[in-house]
């Protein structure tokens, strides 16, 4: 018999959006971060971008199903899916969510869903405002989502509006394309641990899943 836990466990999800697992390593702190808990080494996505992989990662079904299978089915979830959100927040939790554009997950269940100006302000300052906000909330157990989303606007910034499929100066440099995107791992190793670290000195680590 499976015993429930005497009272109800936070749920913090961080997607790190771009992070590529062969190159995590480069990072001390995404190191740490690993060795907190349990890896899973072999893992598939349901799609290669990022939408629909998240609308999969909320309904636990593919995306056949929950109504996200293609570029020109982006919006369409089905009514008859209910996501880990509404789940929550119909058994007590309060959720709360940051993303990268308001489409990336399903707004259904949240509470409060904002998404990101990273012109306007850091993943890291604006997601420690967001912690910190969480705490005045002392009579119910949250769901807390946060979007990583610096790897991947950099990538748009650094590379996909600069060259083109056939830009011989960008796939010459092999080595300098893994030095500038191992850069950006480092930026999000820090991001993560700043991020674990606030949520530690608020006292939520323990309490929280």
């Amino acid at each position: 018999m499976i015993e429930k836990p005497d009272k109800k466990l936070n749920v913090i999800m961080i997607v790190v959006d771009g992070a590529r697992v062969d190159r995590i390593k480069k990072s001390k702190e995404f190191t740490n971060v690993i060795k907190q808990g349990t890896t899973f080494t072999n893992m598939f996505t349901y799609a290669p971008y990022t939408l629909a992989s998240m609308g999969a990662t909320f309904s636990g079904i593919y995306g056949n199903r929950n109504g996200v299978d293609a570029y020109n089915k982006m919006f369409q979830y089905s009514d008859k899916v209910k996501f880990l959100s509404e789940y929550l927040k119909e058994n007590g939790w309060y959720t709360r969510g940051d993303t990268m554009r308001l489409s990336i997950v399903p707004e259904r269940g949240f509470d409060k869903l904002t998404s990101q100006d990273e012109r306007e302000e850091n993943c890291i300052s604006a997601h420690k405002r967001i912690v910190n906000s969480l705490s005045s909330n002392k009579n119910s157990p949250f769901f807390l989502y946060l979007h990583y989303s610096e790897i991947h606007n950099s990538m748009v910034d650094d590379v996909f509006n600069k060259y083109d499929d056939f830009s011989e100066e960008y796939f010459s440099n092999l080595e300098e394309n893994k030095r500038n995107y191992d850069s950006y791992i480092k930026d999000a190793g820090l991001y993560l641990k700043e991020i674990l670290d606030e949520i530690k000195r608020l006292n939520h680590f323990d309490d929280s899943i």
